[in-house]
């Protein structure tokens, strides 16, 4: 059971500059778009997807879900990006704290979906048998809310008998106090200590006792506060920095694999612990690195991706080399992360290869084309002109 620890009578005061919604946006960006369709970066062992926020039509930012294959049956997921948008009987969190102009660009079951996706055919797991693991990277409500967590146990089916949610001591009030602000007032600034948690959708008594509260009061930047194994080495989870020492929040806590040399920051405003120079960063909101070249995936098997033409009309051309046979799938997003055009996966030989694309029903814009075999994936930019 989660020991909630009260902040009330500490003196914090956060930056402004600090707080996850300011109005910069994380670099690492495709044409001057963040991407919002699932990235791999390790192939059926590590992915992210990525949850849209938009100031009214427009996608302005993304908070990530990273998802990591853990062992025996287990599957940690590190965030919950931004919850459900508005719905006539309530107003999202999002809305209440930044204004009306800002919505998530889908509901929360739709996050839980690409995670689902990951797990039943990426990890090859059986959703019966899956237990997940999930650990909060900081208690801003677009990084823990009830509506994704839930998702799963009510509309997806999984068991919640083994799963626990790991948030660091600091930040376990803010996490599940189900009201604005924890009930402090004013809550009308970015330096009030709980400005931005999650209080709609409220946690549950069933939910609530899942959550484990790890670490200490004065852990210091590095600590790590709690360790789990993986198909792709041991996992840390490590303390950053607190907001008297230009963190983000208190209780803010990173993801580091030494095999790897991966490290995935729990907040991507402040100050940063030390990273050694040779590994690679990822941040809680944007893209991963790799997206700069167009590629989303390590394992190589697809080679040479093309579209062509490409702006398009009415059709288009995917040309590339398949290293095996493989069980191939086509899937065209629009910028906003939804799915507008997908195949049905199709076992193709292997050498060069050329699929011939309809996009005849597309409006002009931009798109994510994404080909996708049962061990690798690859993305190219695709323009539409009508």
């Amino acid at each position: 059971m989660l020991a909630l620890v009260k902040h009330g009578d500490n003196k914090v005061k956060m930056k402004k500059t600090l707080f996850i919604f300011a109005q910069v946006l994380i670099q690492a960006t495709l044409f001057g778009q963040l991407v919002t369709i699932p990235e791999t970066i390790i192939n059926n062992q590590f992915y992210v997807v990525h949850s849209g926020m938009k100031m009214n039509t427009q996608l302005n930012n993304t908070s990530n879900i990273y998802v990591i294959k853990g062992m025996q049956d287990s599957v940690w997921i590190f965030g919950t990006g931004y919850g459900d948008s508005s719905t006539v009987a309530e107003t999202s969190d999002i809305e209440i704290y930044k204004g009306s102009p800002f919505e998530p660009t889908r509901n929360a079951i739709d996050d839980a979906n690409e995670v689902h996706s990951i797990i039943t055919n990426s990890f090859g797991l059986i959703v019966s048998q899956v237990k997940l693991m999930f650990v909060v990277p900081h208690h801003h409500l677009d990084h823990i809310n009830k509506e994704f967590v839930d998702a799963f146990f009510t509309t997806l089916s999984y068991p919640s008998v083994a799963t626990k949610i790991y948030v660091h001591k600091n930040d376990s009030t803010g996490s599940v106090c189900n009201a604005q602000c924890c009930g402090l007032t004013p809550c009308n600034n970015l330096g009030d200590p709980y400005f931005g948690v999650p209080y709609r959708k409220t946690w549950t008594p069933a939910l609530k006792s899942k959550f484990d509260a790890i670490g200490n009061i004065n852990d210091s930047c590095n600590q790590e506060v709690l360790r789990f194994n993986s198909p792709s080495g041991i996992w840390a989870v490590a303390k950053s920095l607190p907001v008297a020492n230009g963190g983000h929040t208190d209780g803010a806590v990173n993801l580091k694999n030494s095999f790897y040399k991966i490290k995935v920051n729990g907040a991507d405003g402040g100050a940063q612990c030390y990273t050694p120079v040779d590994w690679t960063k990822f941040g809680i909101h944007g893209n991963i690195p790799s997206f700069s070249t167009g590629v989303i995936s390590i394992d190589r098997s697809i080679k040479n991706l093309q579209i062509f033409p490409n702006p398009a009309n009415d059709r288009t051309d995917l040309k590339f080399l398949l290293d095996n046979v493989s069980d191939v799938e086509i899937r065209l997003y629009d910028i906003l992360g939804n799915i507008v055009f997908q195949t049905t996966k199709k076992q193709i030989a292997s050498g060069e290869q050329q699929i011939e694309v309809n996009t005849a029903e597309l409006r002009t814009g931009f798109y994510f084309c994404i080909l996708k075999t049962e061990s690798a994936s690859e993305a190219k930019k695709l323009q539409i002109i009508k």
